[in-house]
């Protein structure tokens, strides 16, 4: 019997951090290709896309504040042009995955880079630094409090929600995460949901500054209860929120999913335990400082067990794409998944 569930994991992408792009295509063109090519060789029929953040670099300082401060279209402007070659980018993924834009689902959240800081007040930065869980949660029960704090990600919510998707994928208009319901073609349902670590973002180094937040957390949940196979996706882990809220939260993830795939510290490892898989995403540029990968992730539902088919970016010689190795968890690129219980 053949159930298996093949998602393909890219984070970190920062369109826009090179000058005209020269720099990204040095490893884009050969990502599309990889992808492309580790399909075709493990035969891989693509079931989920996940983009765990940042698939922008932002535009500081803005070039054009009538664009990126005041909403308004200009097709000239740097941040109007890094959407425009996102999308390209994404649709080139999916094409490499092996699937148009309606066949998969694409889970994608917003990193700390997708915000516009530009639109972040002095007063929300102040509120910001004076934080506590009561807090957090009183202005995200807030409808008007908590849309004040949302016009950061405005820009990228556009952008991201008007993305050709699969039809099983929703949007949360309050958090600004997809959310949705597939099944195995054995039946497994299986959900999946965003959580959004940015929403309170406005600067690069923010770690224990960042919040989930309870209410989010817990409606975001209730969407995909009832389903026996679930999924959850952030920009950043659990160690960079708040320290009021951190432990919890990691602990909940565990617990409530099987599944949690986040982006933001630019690494390749994974973490399997008895029901819980933790999948962290490398960086997708050139001249990172920290390692760039990506990864594919295969279960199998009937023998119980899965492989992390893990590839680095190569600068070496022709430069590429290249298996992954990480002494006792990576061996040529493959990682076994045996300690989920699924």
């Amino acid at each position: 019997m053949n159930d298996k569930f093949v998602i393909l994991h890219l984070s970190d992408a920062h369109i826009g951090k090179s000058v005209d792009g020269v720099d990204e295509n040095n490893v884009f063109k050969p990502l599309l290709d990889d992808i492309a090519e580790v399909r075709k060789y493990e035969n891989f029929t693509t079931n989920l896309i996940v983009f765990s953040g940042d698939l922008i670099q932002g535009c500081y300082p803005p070039c054009d504040k009538t664009y990126c401060v005041d909403g308004l279209e200009n097709p000239n402007c740097k941040l109007n042009k890094q959407y425009a070659q996102a999308k390209r980018f994404i649709e080139e993924v999916t094409k490499s995955a092996g699937c148009n834009a309606f066949e998969v689902p694409l889970l994608i959240v917003p990193g700390n880079h997708d915000v516009n800081r530009y639109l972040v007040t002095e007063t929300q930065k102040i509120a910001r630094a004076g934080y506590e869980p009561s807090s957090v949660e009183k202005t995200q029960k807030d409808s008007n409090s908590q849309k004040e704090v949302m016009k950061r990600l405005d820009r990228w919510f556009k952008f991201a929600k008007g993305l050709p998707n699969h039809e099983s994928v929703k949007w949360d208009d309050k958090f600004y995460v997809p959310y949705g319901t597939i099944a195995t073609s054995s039946g497994k349902k299986i959900g999946f949901t965003g959580l959004n670590t940015s929403w309170t973002a406005h600067s690069d180094k923010e770690k224990h500054k960042l919040w989930i937040g309870k209410n989010q957390f817990d409606s975001l949940c209730q969407k995909i209860d009832g389903t026996n196979f679930k999924i959850a996706v952030s920009h950043h882990p659990c160690r960079w929120l708040h320290e009021s809220e951190s432990q919890d939260r990691e602990r909940q993830i565990g617990e409530e999913f099987n599944l949690y795939f986040h982006g933001h510290e630019h690494s390749n490892w994974f973490l399997d335990l008895s029901n819980h898989l933790r999948v962290e995403g490398g960086a997708a540029y050139e001249n990172s400082e920290k390692e760039n990968a990506y990864s594919w992730l295969v279960i199998d539902f009937h023998e119980n067990n899965g492989k992390i088919y893990a590839r680095t970016y190569s600068n070496s010689g022709k430069r590429g794409w290249v298996p992954a190795n990480v002494p006792g968890k990576i061996k040529d690129g493959i990682g076994e998944i045996k300690s989920c219980k699924w």
